[in-house]
């Protein structure tokens, strides 16, 4: 069975392109001397989290207890849950977890801290904490430095928890405009957070796991002299983000969504059968260029600009300039000027690849187009 007899639209990944993703990731992190801790919210499959496990993950990220019921396992010894976990009732099903796996929690509030502690204790448990420091992403965790050795202290004195270090997420790595920037950006959160796990230390505080996650930034902020872990997850498929960040390359991405071309209403333009629905949301504005939902591999000359819920529409790039200034339009008929026709395949590689594997029940997995069958996404819909 080839890829072609599949109905689409359906997200299909290359397991030889993710065995050399895992592979390259396992050996960067070896050479630097880093733990590498994936975040499996990219893939949600039991499938690939065993095979990052073996090829020396210390083990899973994962965004919500959800998650981590769902790719439980006798090879998963180790999760760390990066997010911080508010009410009894998740509180509840996480502690259920901790006697079949290693658990640590990211929090950055003393409220978090408490509940948690008390959780923990009250079931006669010690669960592991990370401080989770803001290194420039403005999403959660305190500032560098004194105001994260406060709350460390807090959470040192708490019982049913271990003060285990500090996590980030240096997730303004994405918005970097070159590779230089992203160096930048990547080695300046490396530094902070070896900074300011050194002034824990000065006051007494336990900071052994100093843990970063970003794929863009893995390879650079590995190299900061301290760190001692890193939580990249896109990095297993890969998506349009990454390639236009400068680290990974079209081929390099193993998670694509295949789609038929269903319309050509106009020479410029053709439309298929897959929308927001089948490719996300997630949009980027790349510069000169208008915004777009991802890249139609192997087709250089079209570009997908628009999506509703079921449509695709694809654009011919000479017809870039007259788009941005909304004068392209529908009503010349036909097929002609164009390299795609009514009922081919075209492959989608979305901006964002995490998001669309949530979309998804299944995983239509190849080697070279040749179909291998489907991986069931265990983790989907996973929210809380």
């Amino acid at each position: 069975m080839h890829l072609d007899d599949l109905e689409t639209p359906v997200l299909t990944v290359d397991l030889d392109v993710v065995e050399q993703n895992v592979a390259r990731m396992a050996a960067h992190a070896q050479r630097q001397g880093v733990a590498l801790r994936p975040h499996a919210k990219t893939h949600k499959t039991s499938e690939i989290a065993a095979l990052q496990l073996g090829a020396g993950a210390v083990g899973l990220t994962v965004a919500k207890v959800g998650e981590l019921e769902a790719l439980l396992s006798d090879e998963l010894r180790d999760v760390l849950v990066a997010f911080p976990i508010i009410g009894a009732r998740p509180l509840s099903r996480l502690l259920a977890r901790a006697d079949r796996v290693r658990i640590s929690v990211g929090l950055d509030h003393p409220v978090a801290a408490r509940e948690l502690s008390d959780a923990a204790a009250a079931a006669g448990r010690t669960v592991g904490v990370l401080v989770e420091v803001d290194t420039g992403g403005q999403r959660c965790g305190v500032l560098p430095g004194r105001p994260t050795v406060e709350l460390a202290r807090a959470v040192a004195g708490l019982p049913g928890l271990e003060l285990r270090g500090i996590m980030t997420h240096e997730g303004q790595a994405y918005a970097a405009r070159n590779r230089d920037e992203l160096r930048a950006v990547s080695l300046a959160a490396g530094h902070a957070m070896v900074d300011t796990a050194r002034e824990m230390r000065q006051a007494g505080l336990d900071a052994a796991v100093i843990s970063v996650g970003s794929t863009p930034s893995a390879h650079d902020i590995a190299e900061v002299n301290g760190i001692t872990e890193i939580r990249p997850g896109t990095y297993v498929f890969q998506d349009y983000n990454q390639v236009r960040l400068g680290v990974a390359e079209v081929r390099d991405c193993a998670a694509t969504v295949l789609a038929t071309v269903i319309s050509r209403p106009a020479p410029n333009r053709a439309v298929i059968d897959a929308g927001t629905k089948a490719v996300g949301a997630d949009r980027h504005m790349i510069l000169a260029e208008p915004t777009v939902f991802g890249l139609i591999k192997g087709h250089p000359g079209w570009l997908f600009v628009r999506a509703s819920e079921e449509h695709g529409v694809l654009l011919r790039t000479h017809d870039l300039d007259r788009w941005n200034r909304e004068e392209v339009s529908g009503d010349v008929q036909g097929d002609g000027g164009g390299d795609l026709h009514v009922g081919q395949r075209v492959e989608v590689v979305p901006n964002h690849i995490c998001p669309v594997v949530n979309l998804y029940d299944e995983l239509a997995v190849h080697r070279g187009g040749a179909f291998s069958g489907f991986q069931s996404v265990a983790a989907r819909g996973k929210s809380r």
